[in-house]
């Protein structure tokens, strides 16, 4: 006795074989999209990034609309540790942003070209100013830089010709801040 199939047997068997593999492909097409959702941020339109080295976040990226925005000093119950490189780069909407205790630095560019930047707070927690963090913020008028930053890298305020930038008691215009430190 041989057990050969068919013809419409080989067709049965191979439309069998094509709806498991459909039904199995889109299980794990579901699977990915709820993996890749649970990996995309669900806090105000925020990119982040989790570093083992510092056990904390960094804000990479935003997208939203806001003009007024306050920066969580969490997400998903780690702390947030930095303004990650062009993180707000370009965000001309931007009015008003109030950081987080618990920020330690801010990195290049992180704010470059917010030209509608009026007020920002930068907490005792911040210890470094990366270069151009605020360059071209020609809205910024004031600022006023804590004792507990350490290093600012060159040219952090470069183009904001309108601003006062107090430090350790000294007050400063953007060309002086950039020519002493």
């Amino acid at each position: 006795m041989t057990l050969m199939k068919t013809p419409e047997e080989k067709v049965a068997s191979g439309k069998i074989i094509a709806v498991a593999a459909a039904g199995i492909i889109a299980v794990c097409g579901i699977a990915l999209a709820i993996v890749l959702a649970n990996v995309s941020n669900d806090n105000h339109d925020y990119s982040y990034e989790y570093s083992e080295e510092f056990d904390g976040i960094t804000i990479t990226d935003y997208k939203g609309t806001a003009t007024e925005l306050l920066i969580p000093d969490e997400i998903k119950g780690r702390d947030v540790m930095e303004i990650g490189e062009s993180a707000f780069f370009d965000c001309k909407n931007v009015t008003t942003v109030s950081l987080p205790d618990g920020i330690e630095e801010i990195e290049a560019c992180a704010f470059k070209n917010c030209t509608a930047l009026t007020t920002i707070n930068i907490p005792d927690s911040v210890e470094q100013i990366d270069g151009y963090a605020f360059s071209g913020c020609t809205g910024l008028t004031e600022i006023t830089i804590p004792d507990s930053v350490t290093t600012i890298d060159g040219r952090a305020f470069d183009g904001c010709d309108n601003i006062t930038i107090t430090y350790r008691g000294q007050q400063y215009t953007a060309e002086e801040f950039n020519r002493e430190f």
